[in-house]
């Protein structure tokens, strides 16, 4: 069989979707000798210095601009390569692929119109349409998404296949007892033990309300700080990270907010591995890597509670009202001060994170693709 992965968006930033896809190309190159693989690149894709085995083959994009590549460069490889089945995030051309597997990490455009440009939503909810009509086989990552799809787009229950993600264990995971690394806070001017908020700087990721719950929890614990993590897309950029900025300047404790923005992958686990807790107050996931990464390297997690929430995390998390401030700064306040309730999460988060692998959907993928393969 063979398959081929538009990867254009491998080293781009593209937050948990390009986390997702690196970890799948990582997990497929490990287990499977047998298929042939084509990765559809740019430019800034990781795989350099003959990393991948003989199975894998790079094909370079010749223009990088997904409006380009994606209606009119992919179909013709598709032709030219002869694939089996081709492998493509959220969106397929409007001609040729006939045998696609798709692959949808949330339907957000949909269920929260709220959080996106009008043009922008108009767009691809047409585009989107479009793509689960023609599409051989759907993937996505949880039943609560699944259920949104066969709601909103009304097709049949056996084409959409759920495949959780994974976490990269090699990364995340417990430091060493004989670990010498030097802490990074101090380093990056965080005074004292840090609160950690990890995710895209976006306005459906609540962030603000993160901001207001620690400075309630800041009242009583002034020897913490909070730590905000992550980037913004360009629609974001210019008015909620301002937002967060000014919030910060009027809170009660602006010295103790810190946000160095986007960071690589090495200083992210750096950052995750210092930190007292992690709170993902986000209301509008598809799944939410991050918590699961947090508890491999044995942080409390604090989470909005929402139904993909206690489908990925359980009772790994602790659950919070969501967009409810008072409730998340309660939560942060019941892991500092209840060591018995810290060593009970940090015991449910390792073991609920062991059991997302990338080798696991891996092998479910590759099942996907012989099915999509095979249907005319």
């Amino acid at each position: 069989m063979r398959v081929g992965i538009d990867a254009h968006i491998l080293g781009k930033g593209k937050g948990g979707v390009e986390t997702a896809l690196l970890g799948i190309i990582r997990a497929l190159a490990e287990l499977d000798r047998e298929n042939e693989y084509l990765l559809y690149v740019t430019a800034n894709h990781p795989f350099r210095g003959g990393i991948l085995p003989a199975n894998f083959r790079l094909r370079p994009l010749p223009v990088s601009n997904p409006w380009i590549e994606r209606p009119f460069v992919i179909p013709l490889l598709y032709r030219q390569d002869r694939l089996d089945v081709i492998h493509l995030q959220r969106m397929m051309p409007p001609w040729g692929c006939r045998r696609c597997v798709l692959h949808i990490h949330d339907v957000l455009y949909e269920t929260q119109p709220r959080f996106f440009p009008v043009a922008k939503r108009l767009i691809f909810n047409s585009i989107s349409r479009a793509s689960v009509r023609r599409a051989a086989r759907i993937v996505t990552v949880t039943e609560s998404v699944r259920r949104d799809i066969l709601r909103i787009y009304g097709i049949a229950p056996d084409r959409v296949t759920v495949i959780s993600n994974g976490i990269d264990s090699t990364m995340f995971h417990l430091p060493a007892l004989n670990s010498l690394v030097a802490p990074i806070g101090p380093s990056r001017g965080v005074k004292g033990p840090y609160i950690l908020v990890l995710g895209m700087l976006e306005r459906h990721k609540n962030t603000h309300v993160a901001i207001e719950a620690f400075d309630r929890f800041a009242r009583t614990h002034p020897e913490f700080s909070l730590v905000l993590i992550g980037q913004s897309r360009s629609e974001a950029r210019g008015g909620y990270v301002r937002e967060l900025q000014l919030q910060i300047s009027r809170s009660q404790s602006p010295g103790r907010v810190v946000m160095p923005g986007y960071v690589s992958n090495e200083e992210r686990l750096a950052w995750i591995q210092g930190a007292w807790m992690l709170v993902f107050p986000g209301t509008a996931e598809g799944f939410g890597l991050p918590p699961l990464e947090a508890m491999a390297c044995g942080l409390p997690v604090i989470v909005a509670e929402t139904a993909v929430a206690k489908e990925v995390y359980g009772e790994a998390a602790l659950m919070t009202k969501p967009l409810d401030p008072h409730s998340i700064a309660q939560a942060m306040h019941s892991l500092v001060s209840d060591e018995t309730l810290l060593r009970r999460m940090i015991g449910r988060g390792l073991a609920r994170a062991g059991r997302f692998t990338w080798a696991k959907v891996a092998a479910k993928l590759i099942d996907v693709y012989r099915d999509a393969a095979e249907r005319r």
